[in-house]
C-alpha cells in the first residue's frame, strides 16, 4: 500500500468512528451529494420513514419514543415489530409498565409466535435481561416499555457497546423519560379521533423529531391510525 493510499484508509476509519460516535451528520465530505445508509426497521408509517431521512428506526441504536397512553407512541413500536416479524425475525417486549394487549398487538400485525413476552419485576432484572437478549445477536428488535418509570442511569451506557454490534432496533418506549444515549428521539401525541357516521374509524397522532443523529431535523409529520379489524397505518 503506498503512502496516499495508508493516509486515505487512516482518514476513512477516523471518520467512521467519529460517525459511529456521534453520528454520521457531525462530518461529512463536500463536492458529492450526502447520502446514508443506515440498517433500520420501517415503523409502518411512511411519512414518518421519509421524515427520519433512513426509512425508519434504525438498527443498533436506541429510539426513544415519547407519548401519553393513546398517544400512537405504543402502535408506532408494534407496528416496526410486525415489520421485524415480516421478515422472520424474533423480538421482545419488556413490559416493565405491565400494559402490553396481545389483542392490539396482533391488529397492529404482530407474530405472537415471533415475540418473546418479558415482564420483568425490577428496573435492574429489566436491564440485565436487555443487555442478555441484545448480546446474543438472535433478535431484530426489543421493545422497552418503561411506561411511567425513570431508570435511565449511567448503567445504559454499558448497553450501547453489544447494541452496535447487534442488527436490533431498541426502542425505548416511555410517557416523559429522556434516554440520553438515543439516537432518535420522537414525541407523539394524539390530535383528533376520525370519525365515520358516529363511529370512531382512528386518529390523527403528531410526531415531533427531538433528536435524530442520521439525518437533519424536519418539521412535525402526521400520521394516520385506523380502525378496521386490523390497525392500519396512512391513508386510512
Amino acid at each position: 500500500m503506498t503512502h496516499p493510499e495508508r493516509k486515505r484508509t487512516g482518514l476513512e476509519t477516523a471518520l467512521a468512528n467519529l460517525q459511529a460516535r456521534w453520528g454520521v451528520r457531525i462530518v461529512r465530505k463536500l463536492g458529492k451529494p450526502e447520502t446514508v445508509t443506515v440498517p433500520h426497521l420501517e415503523t409502518g408509517f411512511a411519512t414518518l420513514d421519509r421524515a427520519l431521512g433512513i426509512g425508519g428506526l434504525p438498527r443498533g441504536h436506541v429510539s426513544e419514543l415519547v407519548g401519553a397512553p393513546t398517544s400512537g407512541a405504543g402502535t408506532v413500536a408494534l407496528k416496526t415489530l410486525a415489520n421485524a416479524h415480516y421478515i422472520g425475525e424474533m423480538t421482545v417486549y419488556l413490559d416493565l409498565s405491565g400494559t402490553f394487549d396481545a389483542d392490539y398487538a396482533v391488529r397492529c400485525g404482530v407474530r405472537l409466535a415471533n415475540l418473546l413476552l418479558v415482564r420483568p419485576t425490577s428496573d435492574a432484572e429489566a436491564f440485565d435481561i436487555a443487555y442478555t437478549l441484545v448480546s446474543s445477536g438472535s433478535v431484530g428488535a426489543l421493545i422497552y416499555d418503561a411506561g411511567a418509570e425513570m431508570y435511565l442511569s449511567v448503567v445504559w451506557r454499558l448497553l450501547l457497546a453489544p447494541l452496535a454490534n447487534s442488527a436490533c432496533a431498541f426502542i425505548y418506549l416511555s410517557e416523559s423519560a429522556t434516554a440520553e444515549s438515543a439516537a432518535v428521539r420522537l414525541y407523539i401525541e394524539r390530535e383528533r379521533w376520525l370519525y365515520r357516521r358516529r363511529d370512531v374509524r382512528g386518529y390523527r397522532a403528531r410526531v415531533t423529531i427531538l433528536e435524530n443523529k442520521f439525518s437533519a431535523l424536519r418539521n412535525p409529520v402526521s400520521v394516520l391510525i385506523g380502525f378496521s379489524g386490523a390497525v392500519a397505518g396512512d391513508g386510512v
